[in-house]
């Protein structure tokens, strides 16, 4: 009896969802601003992660 009862319950179960992820897209960085002044470093907001000159 508890066989069965294990073997129900595993086989209803749902099958794991399908494996999805977002493509990244990397850009050269343009030249030196006229301004002279350089992001160096790291920022991350909620949606985008900004790299410069590391």
């Amino acid at each position: 009896m508890l066989c069965a009862a294990a073997s129900a319950v595993l086989l209803a179960q749902t099958p794991p969802a399908r494996l999805e992820f977002e493509v990244a897209s990397i850009k050269p960085s343009v030249a030196t601003p006229a301004s002279g002044q350089v992001h160096v470093g790291v920022q991350i907001d909620g949606a985008q992660f900004h790299c410069g000159y590391l």
